[in-house]
């Protein structure tokens, strides 16, 4: 089973969309980068193959990022998708934006705008949590190599040559984590917690 984030314009997308069984895909993230489509020429393009995706049978989801210079057009944006039959919600922005450094800078109201004031992923994964990245969830770079998670890059194997997942948890090295697996697939965190005895 495969999750995975796509901007949803290059061709090879119709390919994916053509070949793999939708239930083999536990979710495809849909990255919205609204400015950039706009820029290029690309946001009916995205649509056109959001929802080809969506009749195909994949869980699909709008996602974008929740920039904080795209607040004063955000109720625009939401309201334009909404009519193409896209949800539009947003994850959090990471990094540094006049002088503030995010996600810990948003302000309450700038949360509520985005609906990130309950988002679980605002939390950050602390140095010495249980995880189970690298036992029953890794990440997949696009050449193929597989490693434990975006922050701590141990190698596991590769998606062609076999994949070497650990035999029990770990204890997050990293002292801030983007992508915390156990609010992204909470089934598997539990999982690998009932295995491990913990």
């Amino acid at each position: 089973f495969v999750s995975m984030n796509t901007n949803l314009t290059p061709k090879s997308v119709l390919g994916f969309c053509d070949r793999i069984d939708p239930a083999r895909v536990v979710l495809i993230y849909a990255s919205l980068h609204i400015k950039e489509l706009e820029r290029l020429g690309l946001t009916e393009t995205f649509i056109r193959h959001f929802h080809l995706f969506k009749t195909k049978g994949f869980r699909i989801l709008a996602r974008g990022v929740a920039y904080p210079p795209l607040l004063k057009e955000i109720e625009k944006y939401k309201e334009f998708f909404r009519k193409e039959g896209i949800e539009l919600k947003f994850g959090r922005y990471d990094g540094e934006y006049e002088g503030r450094e995010y996600p810990a800078a948003y302000t309450q109201e700038e949360l509520q705008a985005f609906g990130l004031e309950n988002a679980p992923d605002l939390r950050s994964c602390q140095r010495g949590t249980l995880c189970n990245a690298g036992y029953n969830a890794a990440v997949v770079w696009p050449d193929g190599a597989v490693v434990l998670c975006l922050n701590v890059i141990e190698k596991l194997g590769h998606i062609y040559e076999g994949i070497r997942f650990k035999e029990r948890m770990i204890r997050c090295p990293s002292p801030y984590c983007t992508c915390p697996a156990h609010f992204y697939d909470t089934g598997l965190y539990e999982k690998a917690l009932r295995e491990n005895k913990v």
